[in-house]
């Protein structure tokens, strides 16, 4: 069984005690989900209706024209990555602990908690450990994915955006904007995000898995929190997808700026966590009030640049 040595908390030292200040252990890993090869249209179309409107899909600024493409068969995680799960790469000394256990260190964070992060706090969800982490930063996210690789010697890495929307729609095509199908009324309680408007009754993040699984055996890709990916949103780059090639398709990498999130949130409406969402976030200015709803999940695929 894989174990690791991590510096843990006095709380945790009890757990298999060994060196000073260090215990070893076997990492909580994300359980993954196989995600098959195959081919969809990327973004919206004309005929793609809101259920119960005569609304399309295309009504909606932040999606974009649709496009084809194909995949080769990876793995995405089941759930998105929990407090306790981030936490033992914290412990590993491999991460940077997320920015809500990090208040006492400047006047900026401490502000930051106070507008961001303390309602969470006081509901008693910010570091609940079967709640998926949030108050990353992309490159936290990021370094999360190295640290996995470190660890199991497999290609962790964060999705691409195409291969997020792909895994959203859960093998329902162009039909599965919304959890599984249109079908579902959106009153139901089938995702996580704002209460008078997905009928849910979490105020804030829900435990991971709370609600049912897409047709690939996912949870949570719509709702509770937004998810990092890989691509960043840079300045001059127009509001369409754009790939260079048609299989496994990926778009622009940079380390630093503003980078794509998916999926929506427990703040958002429900006519914002359709798979063809999109939006963009960062770590400064008034985006980093934002980080309370994004977190991350991981793949393992294909090895791409700078990852």
């Amino acid at each position: 069984m894989l174990k690791i040595i991590y510096c843990t908390s006095p709380l945790t030292l009890a757990l298999f005690l060994n060196l000073s200040g260090c215990a070893y252990a076997t990492p909580p890993l994300p359980e993954m989900v196989t995600i098959p090869a195959g081919q969809f249209v990327m973004g919206c179309s004309e005929i793609e209706e809101l259920p119960g409107t005569t609304d399309t899909i295309c009504d909606v600024s932040t999606r974009y024209k649709a496009q084809k493409f194909s995949f080769s068969e990876f793995r995405m995680g089941k759930y998105e990555i929990t407090v306790k799960e981030y936490q033992a790469c914290v412990n590993a000394q491999a991460c940077t602990p997320p920015l809500w256990q990090q208040k006492d260190k400047n006047e900026d964070l401490r502000e930051l908690w106070q507008r961001t992060f303390s309602p969470l706090a006081a509901a008693g969800v910010l570091d609940s450990p079967n709640h998926p982490v949030v108050g990353v930063r992309w490159i936290d996210a990021r370094d999360y994915t190295r640290w996995l690789r470190k660890v199991t010697g497999q290609y962790y890495r964060l999705p691409t955006e195409a291969e997020w929307e792909y895994a959203a729609r859960g093998g329902g095509g162009q039909r599965s904007p919304y959890v599984n199908d249109l079908k579902f009324p959106i009153t139901l309680p089938l995702a996580n995000c704002r209460n008078q408007s997905c009928k849910d009754s979490f105020e804030y993040t829900s435990p991971v898995g709370s609600f049912p699984a897409n047709g690939y055996g996912l949870y949570d890709m719509q709702g509770n929190v937004k998810e990092w990916c890989r691509e960043a949103k840079a300045a001059d780059q127009p509001d369409d997808f754009i790939s260079e090639r048609s299989h496994n398709p990926v778009g622009i990498y940079h380390e630093t700026g503003a980078h794509w999130v998916k999926g929506g949130s427990w703040e958002d409406l429900s006519d914002g966590i359709y798979a063809p969402d999109r939006s963009y976030d960062g770590d400064s200015g008034n985006n980093r009030y934002y980080l309370n709803s994004v977190g991350f999940r991981v793949v393992i695929s294909f090895p791409t640049e700078g990852d």
